[in-house]
């Protein structure tokens, strides 16, 4: 009887736990219906490859939901790397992730340091932009709902793109992007990060910025403040480094001077490394959900 009885509740406890597996399984996919999404990669954006290094490195890749009834919003990601290093295809997971919750998304390749100096990485960032503003229309997305946004040095990037005119004038052309998302980006206020580092690490740092304050300056976010013309959304982490965090504390500070609205979130138990293999492996399902909720929002 009591072998009866405790299979009888096995059974039980079994077809439960399957019944709330499904009925969770059902509420999630009602909540955050995922889109099927397809890849583009390797294209280049800068048909002139007599220029060098451009072949190999002015390519992006596009993911996109295959679903091109309404054009969607997009995501121009610009990976971070101490603007010495990194790839566009170590970001494909975070490219689909975005792409599964309707957004096309794009991952761009530029020139880094050594090989070019900073302003020519900014222009590569911008010719990219640029070739978004005018192609994506035929993977599903609105031109004119383009939101940029980059990690660490990325976040850098990013903000000197959305904020300093002079790289889309070399091109007489206007920022398309109509947002930027700052994820725990680096170097916002670069008077106050340089001088953080340790030895060695400032040899990296002068290698793009050179020693010179005139440079600091001329690549300085913190500088073009007033120009801001399109929304702002800082994602930082609990536990980011202090050069960082000061950087980023004396941007806002400046902002709020200036009457700048921005939004912000700052993301519990993460450091500023963990972060973007939290988003490219989608291990916090709300930060993903809330990132691509934001991006719909413009």
């Amino acid at each position: 009887m009591n072998a009866f009885v405790n299979s009888t509740m096995r059974k039980f406890k079994k077809n439960c736990f399957i019944l709330t597996f499904l009925l969770l399984s059902s509420f999630y996919n009602s909540v955050f219906s995922y889109y099927e999404i397809k890849a583009a990669k390797n294209i280049l954006y800068q048909p002139d490859t007599s220029v060098f290094l451009r072949k190999k490195f002015n390519t992006l890749d596009i993911y996109y939901p295959t679903d091109k009834a309404k054009p969607k919003h997009v995501f121009v990601f610009i990976y971070g790397g101490f603007w010495h290093f990194g790839d566009k295809s170590q970001f494909a997971l975070l490219g689909r992730n975005f792409a599964k919750r309707g957004i096309v998304t794009v991952c761009i390749n530029f020139r880094q340091i050594p090989q070019v100096d900073m302003n020519d990485q900014l222009k590569d960032c911008a010719l990219a932009m640029l070739w978004v503003k005018d192609n994506i229309t035929e993977f599903g997305g609105n031109p004119e709902k383009i939101v940029v946004g980059g990690h660490s040095s990325g976040g850098h990037v990013s903000a000197l793109l959305s904020w300093d005119k002079r790289y889309y004038n070399y091109f007489n052309r206007e920022n398309p992007a109509i947002g930027l998302i700052q994820l725990d980006g680096a170097a916002l206020e670069l008077k106050s990060f340089i001088p953080g580092f340790t030895d060695r690490q400032h040899q990296k740092i002068k290698m793009v910025f050179t020693d010179q304050i005139a440079i600091w300056e001329k690549y300085n976010p913190y500088n073009y403040l007033q120009f801001i013309d399109n929304s702002v959304l800082f994602l930082n982490v609990q536990y980011t480094y202090p050069e960082i965090k000061k950087s980023y504390d004396l941007l806002k500070e400046n902002m709020k001077t200036f009457g700048i609205p921005y939004d912000e979130m700052i993301i519990k138990n993460q450091t500023h490394v963990l972060f973007i293999y939290t988003l490219i492996f989608n291990r916090n399902y709300s930060v993903t959900n809330d990132i691509a909720k934001y991006i719909k929002s413009l």
